[in-house]
């Protein structure tokens, strides 16, 4: 859980609870059920069982991965997403369709190639949350 994932699908995992409850045959074999068991002691899984709030911290760390990132190296310059940094500044100085340094207040046109930019997708693992138990599979 955290930052950077193997999911094909997501950019980031996030989880505020300690514990779940199996929702679906999706959950069999979850990472998450072996961590708490094997890696942690703590088992806190299924129905009746007390969830435990994450740190406050851990729960807050979408909030700051949900920020504006230039998506892979530009084609013109070079450039890699570490050079641009992570803000929403980097939306705006890209949107313009050039590829942009930007310096403090000041924003330098580097090039003539587009700026692409993403959001990370984060996965939050507490789906149980959110989801009734009893819908059928195809649900979800």
């Amino acid at each position: 859980m955290g930052r950077g994932t193997d999911i094909e699908w997501a950019t980031h995992t996030h989880n505020a609870w300690f514990g779940c409850t199996k929702v679906s045959p999706g959950c069999t074999n979850c990472y998450a059920e072996a961590l708490m068991d094997k890696r942690w002691g703590k088992v806190q899984w299924g129905p009746g069982n007390e969830r435990v709030r994450t740190s406050e911290g851990n729960a807050l760390k979408p909030i700051k991965w949900n920020k504006w990132v230039a998506d892979g190296l530009c084609g013109g310059c070079g450039h890699s997403p570490g050079d641009h940094g992570r803000s929403v500044d980097l939306f705006n100085a890209t949107s313009g369709g050039a590829c942009t340094k930007v310096r403090g207040k000041d924003r330098e046109k580097v090039c003539e190639c587009p700026g692409f930019v993403v959001r990370p997708r984060v996965f939050s693992a507490s789906l149980s949350d959110f989801l009734d138990p009893e819908v059928p599979p195809e649900w979800l």
